[in-house]
């Protein structure tokens, strides 16, 4: 083993480290948030990297996972995602990103949650339609480089939430940095949905689901990707992701990863288990992630991109 694969190691654990040491930092406030689907990361090739992708961040989802990540970008980009959550739950999302010269970058994003066909019934029982539940996101990024290491961004949400009859909106902001520790290593952190408050009609207003992410990535060899991050919301609890990427060609990726909750992952033995593939046509990709819900489900996650 060199010097440079000891450097490397060293600055994965100092990363690592600092991360773990957010939690302490953080006073996690008790109570009920509004906008928790902002939360469910995009995308089928993090989801299959288990998520663990803040320190990633260069395709076009990095509007989402870290927008400093967006500058890293070298070709327009456009995907479109969709995820089958639990029972009729459905994740939609399409966001398109490109460079802006050499040193920046920005994109936009729609990213949707909604219920199919939930009944709406009378008080005698009787059914008398159905309605849709939904909430949505369009996020705008801008991410420009400081200096040769430093890459830093911020996104602007605007939000929707849907329930019957009854409506509420509101706003968020996302801030990000990417810091290139060395040559093959990265570190990222990342600030999400920073806003006002969210209230019903009639309701109690409610804050936002704000949350801290912070993680490093590293580049091993020409092929292998691993990365980890770690997540804290302001009201709930820690998850630490482990992820990796191991490319077989210039068409095909293959993925896994492992997202671990605070008080441990207790839906069954896949609980917190990804696996995803990907495949690379000239300017065309798919990315597929298979996410167990414990042992009750199998959540999939599908990406189709383009660059041009």
């Amino acid at each position: 083993m060199n010097r440079n694969f000891f450097k490397t190691y060293s600055s994965i654990l100092l990363a690592l480290l600092l991360a773990s040491s957010l939690p302490s930092l953080l006073a996690a406030s008790a109570g009920r948030v509004q906008g928790e689907f902002l939360r469910i990361g995009i995308n089928g090739r993090a989801a299959g990297m288990g998520e663990a992708f803040c320190a990633v961040a260069d395709n076009a989802s990095a509007v989402y996972w870290n927008p400093a990540g967006v500058a890293q970008l070298k070709q327009k980009e456009f995907s479109a995602a969709y995820t089958n959550l639990l029972g009729a739950i459905r994740i939609a999302n399409l966001v398109y990103a490109q460079p802006k010269g050499e040193s920046a970058g920005f994109g936009i994003e729609v990213n949707t949650l909604y219920i199919e066909d939930i009944r709406r019934d009378a008080v005698t029982g009787e059914q008398t339609g159905t309605f849709l539940n939904y909430n949505a996101s369009l996020a705008l990024a801008y991410s420009k480089s400081l200096s040769e290491n430093l890459l830093v961004g911020a996104g602007l949400k605007a939000l929707q939430f849907k329930l019957d009859t009854e409506s509420a909106s509101g706003a968020a902001l996302d801030l990000g940095a990417l810091y290139k520790m060395g040559e093959k290593t990265k570190a990222g952190l990342v600030l999400q949905n920073l806003g006002t408050a969210v209230q019903f009609a009639g309701d109690e207003s409610a804050p936002l689901a704000t949350n801290i992410k912070a993680g490093v990535s590293v580049q091993l060899g020409t092929k292998l990707l691993v990365a980890s991050d770690i997540n804290k919301p302001l009201s709930g609890s820690w998850s630490l992701s482990v992820g990796g990427e191991y490319t077989l060609s210039n068409i095909l990726g293959l993925r896994c990863g492992y997202k671990l909750r605070e008080g441990g992952n207790n839906l069954g033995s896949l609980d917190g288990i990804s696996i995803g593939l990907g495949m690379n046509i000239k300017s065309f990709s798919f990315d597929y992630a298979l996410v167990p819900y414990g042992d009750f489900e199998r959540m999939n996650r599908i990406t189709l991109s383009m660059k041009f």
